[in-house]
């Protein structure tokens, strides 16, 4: 499948830093994984490749055995026509607590990563193609208090640079 969708998280569980949440990702048994993770710093490290599926936004929520739909567009018809969400979407994860904000450099990093993703895979910055994690997965309070609003609005600003983007794509090897 072709990504279609980016997903935004915050690391949280089980600790709020990128080594953590690379390392969780490095233990085959946890089956989970992201394509990115976005530091405090703003530094980005690629995890999976992008044309990979990543098993970061996992299936939607259920109340009494009843699903309970996506808020998203495309991520609730990929789960009515039988697609799993994490086939159409990239994930990127970004370091900290849901009880908290990301930093400016981390935004900056968020609106170059959608940028890119745009102009890569043909798809606008907004809302249908740009959501958080709790727009999939109703019961989750990730990303927190991340935008994904303030991710789009910037990201469709005239271009600036920014100087705090930083790429480590060393990538996680997952079975």
């Amino acid at each position: 499948h072709h990504p279609e969708l980016v997903v935004f998280h915050i690391i949280g569980l089980p600790g709020i830093t990128a080594e953590s949440a690379y390392n969780h990702f490095s233990n085959p048994a946890s089956e989970v994984s992201a394509h990115y993770i976005v530091k405090r710093n703003g530094e980005v490290w690629q995890c999976v490749s992008e044309f990979d599926t990543a098993w970061a936004n996992g299936s939607v929520s259920h109340k009494n055995g009843v699903p309970i739909l996506p808020t998203n567009l495309l991520a609730k018809q990929a789960f009515q026509t039988g697609v799993r969400i994490n086939q159409i979407s990239l994930s990127v994860e970004n370091e900290g607590s849901e009880y908290e904000d990301i930093t400016l450099a981390q935004y900056e990093s968020n609106v170059f990563l959608a940028r890119e993703f745009s102009r890569k895979f043909g798809f606008p910055i907004d809302s249908t193609h740009f959501c958080g994690h709790n727009e999939i997965k109703k019961l989750k309070v990730c990303p927190g208090h991340l935008s994904v609003g303030k991710i789009i609005s910037m990201a469709n600003e005239p271009i600036v640079s920014f100087s705090t983007v930083t790429f480590n794509t060393a990538k996680i090897e997952l079975p």
